[in-house]
């Protein structure tokens, strides 16, 4: 399962953007907050992330403005900026992506992404952490990407990272797999929420 591959599309169109240029606990920072809020209460869904982040008051970007020619995968594309505490960004997608061990080749997968300029990595990372309650994937991960796989069983979560591809289509067909990645760079820190589903 490359659930790396389906961030980093969205994550390089994000880059190109500003590369120029659950209730949360009281804990969160206030980007881990804005992502509990938007993406993880939302399961990622498109349709209601952009219906929370709208009624919140975040923009919609003028037409052409977002690159959006590394998002082939994707069906649907929303993107919204903030600018009232900083520059943020967020994005939602659903699309289709490779699966190795399904019959298909692909899975569907719900992505939503909250960006911000700058930002704290190492303090998203611990929160990452904290939240997933597994260590992150070695295989999907690398320097500037962190990336956690886990299945999610009424709180009780196990960690996907080195699954057999027979064993992570199974889970996926579960209903109950979520992926948290965490993208680091000089200019956007971003966190995500993926749901693959099958």
């Amino acid at each position: 399962m490359s659930i790396a591959k389906i961030s980093a599309s969205l994550a390089l169109s994000a880059s190109l953007l500003f590369g120029a240029a659950a209730p949360a606990m009281a804990a969160d920072s206030p980007t881990f907050a804005t992502f509990r809020e938007l993406c993880v209460a939302n399961r990622a869904n498109v349709t209601r992330v952009i219906a929370r982040a709208d009624a919140n008051g975040w923009d919609s970007l003028p037409a052409g403005s977002f690159d959006t020619s590394s998002l082939k995968d994707f069906t649907r594309v929303e993107v919204r900026v903030r600018t009232d505490e900083g520059l943020q960004l967020l994005l939602a997608g659903e699309g289709v992506f490779p699966m190795s061990g399904v019959d298909s080749g692909e899975m569907q997968a719900d992505l939503c992404i909250v960006g911000v300029q700058g930002g704290d990595g190492e303090q998203l990372r611990r929160e990452a952490q904290a939240f997933t309650r597994v260590q992150p994937d070695a295989a999907e991960s690398d320097g500037d990407t962190t990336l956690w796989i886990y299945s999610d069983a009424s709180g009780r979560r196990t960690s996907l990272s080195g699954a057999s591809d027979a064993d992570a289509v199974a889970a996926v067909r579960t209903g109950k797999v979520e992926a948290v990645m965490l993208e680091t760079s000089d200019d956007l820190t971003m966190i995500g929420f993926i749901i693959p589903r099958l």
